[in-house]
């Protein structure tokens, strides 16, 4: 789904009041995403910089790294808390909603979680899947999948890796109830039966692999909260 900036303004506030579905305000992620991913962090600030001043109230906007936030209070009262980021290896948007009486605004605690976890495994120069715990490779499956969908598609996910996780993957897919995504995942490697390679496959079948990429983005299943709710301690 696009936005213009009244609608994104309107959706916002709907987020403040607890009116949006979760379907809605996965939406609205994922239109932020695709568009740090297509701008960088200049096209959220660039967005949100237009919302100051209006009815949603104030916004301020800070960097921390590679990471935007913006934190809009109203009058002192509700405030929400938008962060968004991409670099090479990984891209994210969240909208919390969130009291501004709190010192600190707190992100999702499981994304938190997902998102903190996945930076030290993939910290790591080489990533030795043996050595580490069952939840800190299931965030390595489910977070490796992901940022290669987001980054260009199921087709370049399978060609990167060459299909090296794909069953364990599928396996944790279906452990953390995202059966949405495994089917759409399934199927993409199905695409591939007879090809030379996943990267043959990959090009030669690109607009087959885009219906996929689309129903993926569309799917509704916040991958990293599933994780988090079945693998964190």
């Amino acid at each position: 789904m696009s936005y213009g900036t009244g609608e994104f303004l309107q959706a916002l506030l709907q987020v403040r009041e607890g009116r949006l579905s979760a379907e809605q305000h996965a939406e609205m992620e994922l239109y932020l995403l695709r568009r740090v991913q297509d701008k960088g962090t200049a096209g959220v600030e660039s967005l949100l910089a237009n919302l100051d001043g209006t009815e949603l109230g104030d916004v301020d906007i800070t960097y921390s790294g590679e990471e935007i936030r913006a934190q809009i209070v109203r009058d002192g009262e509700d405030s929400l808390l938008i962060k968004a980021s991409a670099d090479e290896f990984y891209a994210y948007a969240v909208i919390n909603r969130h009291s501004s009486t709190l010192s600190t605004p707190t992100a999702n605690p499981q994304h938190a979680w997902f998102y903190s976890t996945w930076e030290q495994v993939q910290g790591d120069e080489f990533v030795d899947l043996a050595s580490r715990s069952l939840p800190e490779r299931a965030v390595f499956w489910i977070a490796l999948l992901e940022s290669e969908v987001m980054n260009g598609g199921l087709g370049q996910y399978l060609a990167n890796s060459n299909g090296a996780y794909l069953s364990d993957t599928l396996a944790c897919l279906e452990s953390i109830g995202a059966g949405k995504t495994r089917k759409l995942l399934k199927a993409a490697d199905k695409l591939a039966e007879g090809a030379e390679s996943y990267d043959a496959a990959s090009e030669d079948l690109s607009g087959d692999y885009g219906k996929l990429d689309d129903a993926f983005m569309k799917s509704g299943e916040d991958l990293a909260a599933l994780t988090a709710a079945k693998f964190q301690g």
